[in-house]
């Protein structure tokens, strides 16, 4: 079995997985807290998901990731980013965000949308 021992270069990217994926973790657990996630939990979501794909994809000379995990993370922001454009199909998703106590346009703003999709929202 000695053959399938994994290589110190192997640990390593093993250890930066499984980091890389506890905030996936923490989302799945965020969202499965009750039985049905609630629309204007999507957005803010998916924001921070975003967020730290977009990190990983950075080189860091602090951090330094392995090639994999970056390439990994760029590929896993394609998948992402095409289930955030799905909410556009539904207006119903920035009406929840904008009707918020806790959101309203000040989220969209914060967040840098552009200028005509807060006028929309």
């Amino acid at each position: 079995l000695q053959m399938y021992a994994l290589t110190s270069p192997e640990w390593i990217i093993l250890n930066q997985l499984t980091v890389t994926l506890q905030i996936f973790i923490d989302a799945t657990h965020y969202v499965s807290r009750t039985k049905t996630p609630l629309l204007y939990q999507v957005i803010p979501l998916i924001d921070k998901l975003d967020s730290h794909l977009l990190l990983l994809m950075k080189i860091n000379v602090q951090r330094p990731l392995h090639n994999t995990i970056r390439h990994a993370a760029h590929l896993a922001r394609a998948v992402l980013n095409k289930y955030y454009s799905r909410t556009d199909e539904s207006i119903m998703y920035r009406v929840a965000m904008v009707l918020h106590p806790r959101y309203k346009l000040e989220y969209f703003a914060h967040h840098e949308w552009e200028e005509d999709w807060i006028a929309e929202a």
